[in-house]
């Protein structure tokens, strides 16, 4: 049987009189540089459970395919920039981006603080997801007629326990499938990490 389990949020920001330091993504990530360990996390790991309209839960990710794939078909509403993270709206179905994805349109990559970068990633408003791709090599791709949107940080992009969360658009009273993507698990498992 189903259960709705809680929706994940994004790392706490530190208060205006708390140093970075003290910030629970800071420490979190001071944690894992020294080789600690996450600890417990109350979201299932994304290789262990998938939520799939239609799948029991508990299915392996080996025998589900990726929630990212639901992108397909759906344009691309809205951009929001939060204080420290992005949003990605394809018209209810929402994706969270707690590492400032690079945004790719031809031969021009842009990252967050150049020139132009949000203006680029605005630039796919409207525009339909013709693929998706979840690899080791390039992290999470969302891929345009126009170009991509690719989520694949390095180590010091960490900012807190989640890197991205997707949650698709179901009906009221339906069970929403959701991934969440995290450092060390599935395609961020990384040497180092």
């Amino acid at each position: 049987m189903s259960k709705n389990l809680p929706v994940p949020h994004p790392p706490e920001s530190p208060s205006p009189d708390q140093g970075k330091e003290g910030s629970r993504a800071s420490r979190w990530l001071a944690g894992l540089k020294r080789g600690g360990q996450l600890g417990p996390s109350p979201y299932p790991r994304q290789s262990d459970v998938r939520h799939e309209p239609g799948v029991p839960t508990g299915v392996p990710a080996s025998t589900n395919p990726s929630v990212l794939r639901n992108l397909i078909g759906e344009s691309l509403s809205s951009v929001v920039f939060v204080m420290d993270y992005l949003q990605l709206d394809f018209n209810g179905t929402r994706l969270s981006s707690y590492v400032w994805p690079k945004s790719v349109i031809g031969s021009t990559v842009r990252s967050f603080g150049e020139d132009g970068y949000r203006d680029q990633l605005c630039a796919f408003i409207d525009h339909e997801v013709c693929d998706t791709d979840e690899t080791v090599e390039r992290g999470l791709e969302v891929r345009f007629d126009l170009g991509a949107i690719v989520i694949d940080p390095a180590l010091e992009d960490l900012t807190g326990p989640e890197i991205a969360v997707l949650h698709v658009y179901a009906p009221p009273g339906e069970i929403s499938p959701w991934s969440v993507w995290r450092p060390g698990e599935d395609i961020f498992d990384r040497p180092g990490w």
